[in-house]
């Protein structure tokens, strides 16, 4: 694949995106086994992060892609994030949605 096809795939923001973000949490989880993983001294993970809360905040809760929801799964890994995801689906949901 040609760097700017693989470039433009992944500002996409789609399954590609997604899963390369997931794959990178797992490879992370594996490769520095420890109890407490300091998750933001890794280089990248709050520029990731910031992604990540961007895509759940631009798009509606319920059109989340499967994609995307395995991702967030497979950054709970970090105990700290939880907190950050869960603030973002709550500030988007209303009690008379449907």
């Amino acid at each position: 694949m040609t760097d700017q096809k693989w470039q433009s795939r992944i500002k996409k923001r789609g399954v590609a995106y997604f899963n390369i973000m997931k794959n990178w949490v797992e490879y992370v989880s594996r490769t520095l086994v420890s109890t407490s993983l300091q998750w933001d001294e890794i280089p990248g993970y709050d520029s990731i992060i910031a992604t990540l809360l961007n895509e759940m905040q631009d798009l509606e809760v319920v059109k989340y892609p499967d994609a995307m929801k395995e991702t967030l799964l497979s950054f709970l890994s970090n105990r700290h994030i939880i907190v950050d995801f869960l603030n973002t689906v709550f500030k988007k949901t209303n009690a008379y949605d449907t």
